[in-house]
């Protein structure tokens, strides 16, 4: 079974269980996510006044806490399994600082019975980042890691580094590059995107695979709307899937980095922005601000079947 085909069969999964009476019966669903096999539901929850981290076993129906929410002025924002036993969940606090106002975020990790709680990255070789769950992408091959971006030892310029999921240890993969604030992968895993700013200007940065020297992709104002927003790589890795401005409504693009073509336009419509607010599939929001599958008597446009196969953006990923 394809990636495609898992995603949806998942999606498929995740529909039934939150239309079910199994979750009518429990006490709140927040944040739902599936295993990677689809045998397990992980979701927050309150229970009598108390924020928690809860499991629901799909083949039993069963349901079990295995995890305070709220913690030390700490609360769990997401959760995700890593692997069928392994998960992760993201921790938010305000701090302040001369009587303003910040967010900090921790990481922790815990088996899937609520053994082996560990923080992860906390005060390791990566210092004490501000935001420590920018999980850039979830290595499905690698049971033991993820990739992680940090704003490590108080810098604006963030690191990528590979996080083991178990003990916390960190591996530099990509140092800070300024102007660089936000670094994106391909499907493999691969750095190969980076966007940054300074002062009035911005910057957009590519490079070929994990070897390959970084290059110049853009260069603009950042008061010029000549910018745009990337998703991310597309399915043969040399073309950047991106949304910008397209007569007045946000439009689907690709760009071949291979040729240094310019942005060709990949999916629009009139009437409504086109985004990704799944990851990896491509949808557009409706006119009453829902989300909606492009309906299957489109017709054809530039580049469209490369998106949507048999008229439906569901059954494509990237």
């Amino acid at each position: 079974m394809g990636v495609s085909s898992r995603l949806t069969a998942l999606l498929a999964a995740l529909f039934w269980v939150l239309t079910s009476n199994v979750v009518a019966a429990e006490p709140g669903i927040d944040g739902p996510a599936l295993a990677p096999n689809g045998s397990q539901l992980v979701y927050l929850t309150n229970v009598e006044g108390k924020r928690l981290v809860a499991i629901l076993d799909l083949t039993t129906k069963q349901s079990r806490a295995v995890m305070a929410a709220e913690v030390d002025g700490f609360l769990a924002c997401w959760c995700r399994f890593k692997t069928a036993q392994r998960l992760l969940c993201s921790f938010r606090s305000t701090q302040f600082d001369l009587g303003r106002p910040f967010w900090i975020t921790r990481l922790v990790a815990f088996n899937a019975d609520g053994s082996r709680q560990k923080v992860l990255v906390q005060n390791g070789k990566a210092g004490v980042p501000q935001f420590q769950d920018h999980i850039l992408h979830w290595l499905p091959d690698d049971p033991d890691s993820v990739l992680i971006q940090l704003d490590a030892d108080g810098s604006v310029f963030p690191e990528v580094y590979r996080l083991n999921v178990n003990n916390g240890r960190l591996t530099m993969v990509q140092r800070d590059r300024a102007p660089v604030v936000r670094w994106v992968t391909d499907r493999s895993g691969a750095v190969r995107f980076g966007f940054g700013f300074r002062d009035e200007r911005g910057q957009y940065i590519t490079r070929a695979d994990e070897k390959s020297s970084w290059q110049t992709l853009l260069k603009f104002n950042i008061f010029d709307n000549e910018d745009f927003d990337v998703l991310g790589f597309g399915p043969l890795g040399r073309c950047l899937l991106s949304t910008s401005n397209y007569k007045g409504r946000e439009a689907i693009f690709e760009m071949d980095l291979d040729d240094n073509s310019d942005r060709q336009l990949l999916f629009a419509r009139p009437d409504v922005d086109a985004g990704a607010p799944l990851p990896g599939y491509l949808v557009f929001a409706g006119r009453r601000g829902g989300q909606e599958s492009p309906d299957r008597d489109l017709p054809p446009t530039v580049g469209l079947t490369r998106v949507i196969a048999g008229g439906s953006i569901r059954s494509s990923s990237f």
